[in-house]
């Protein structure tokens, strides 16, 4: 290839060392030939300068991991779409994060800030990140095993079932437990994630009340928060939660506030909830 390499360089007065030639947003060495890089007939090459470009890593499931090279000005869409091509994922079922937020196919790196080998998490598309929501409807039997629900969602997105968990109120599914062991109704909805996007967080309160839920790290809190103001009918207004002596906010995320699995969540009346005592003393 350096043949061709040296030929466009010449052709645009470009610099060898500061050009950089891609296929299919991969480095292309010059010792290599079109039949070791599989070229076919008609098949593009992309020459850029070298400063105007990066390397990210995509990492997915279960360890999944690619390095691509784009230009800082290029929509992430290009590497997307290659990723999902290598690995036979649906592009509507997965999102692209980076620095704990879903990014968006027309965004570049430069808009993002992100710079050479920083890291893009591929996870489930999911409406609490701010996707589109992937609705996928079964219909089954009470006395069914979820397993088979959960195979059935495995092979439709081409997903490993030991990498996957199913959350029902934000707890997690076994698979030989039946929709009616679940108390689960009709129309009753059930998230899919990634096992490792997601942590269990103890929320436990001052009476002693502890409830554990599982969580994906990019989730809002408030997710957790309203499932635990309802199972102890307390009004979300008066509660506080507070992690590592702060108080949290409901939009903020375990990502955010480094929240790591099996850590725990305090909650606390509010002082203003409990209102104020005056006391009137008389002295003789």
């Amino acid at each position: 290839m350096k043949k061709l390499m040296n030929s466009y360089c010449d052709r645009y007065s470009l610099h060898f060392n500061s050009t950089v030639f891609l296929f299919d947003s991969r480095l292309i060495s010059p010792n290599l030939s079109p039949f070791q890089l599989n070229l076919k007939d008609g098949d593009e090459i992309d020459a850029a300068f070298q400063e105007d470009c990066i390397e990210i890593k995509v990492k997915g499931q279960y360890g999944f991991e690619a390095s691509y090279v784009i230009r800082r000005t290029d929509p992430l869409r290009n590497i997307m779409d290659k990723y999902c091509l290598h690995y036979r994922l649906s592009f509507d079922a997965v999102g692209f994060l980076f620095d704990g937020r879903l990014t968006k196919p027309e965004e570049t790196p430069y808009e993002l800030g992100i710079q050479d080998g920083d890291e893009i998490l591929v996870m489930l598309h999911m409406s609490a990140c701010g996707g589109e929501i992937n609705q996928v409807y079964f219909r089954m039997k009470r006395n069914t095993s979820m397993k088979k629900l959960m195979n059935s969602y495995c092979d439709r997105y081409s997903l490993h079932f030991n990498s996957t968990v199913f959350l029902f109120d934000s707890r997690l599914i076994s698979p030989n437990l039946s929709p009616f062991q679940l108390n689960l109704k009709d129309g009753d909805e059930i998230d899919a994630a990634f096992k490792e996007d997601c942590i269990e967080i103890k929320v436990k309160g001052q009476y002693g009340f502890e409830v554990s839920y599982v969580i994906r790290r990019t989730d809002p809190l408030k997710n957790i928060m309203d499932k635990y103001c309802l199972h102890y009918r307390l009004n979300f207004d008066a509660v506080g939660f507070l992690f590592d002596g702060r108080l949290t906010k409901p939009e903020e995320t375990p990502y955010e506030l480094g929240i790591q699995d099996g850590d725990e969540i305090l909650v606390m009346l509010h002082m203003s909830a409990c209102g104020v005592l005056s006391f009137r003393m008389k002295f003789d």
